[in-house]
């Protein structure tokens, strides 16, 4: 994260972006092994963004519950 975070300095100062996305692979998603972590710079209406699916989802609390019990 110690790299990630001058990598997001260096993209603000270099091109001025508003702001980031940081996006991590791993496991089955990554074809390099390891842990590794994408870095984005972010601009006003440069139509990047997360998209969810359709449908009915889950509470978020019913989630976190989930996971605190996975723990």
């Amino acid at each position: 994260m110690d790299v990630a975070r001058k990598i997001v300095i260096a993209l603000k100062d270099i091109y001025g972006n508003e702001g980031y996305s940081i996006m991590q692979n791993g496991g089955k998603f990554c074809d390099y092994g390891h842990a590794h972590f994408h870095v984005f710079p972010g601009y006003d209406n440069d139509g990047f963004g997360w998209t969810y699916p359709e449908g009915e989802s889950e509470c978020s609390e019913r989630v976190a519950e989930k996971i605190r019990d996975g723990l």
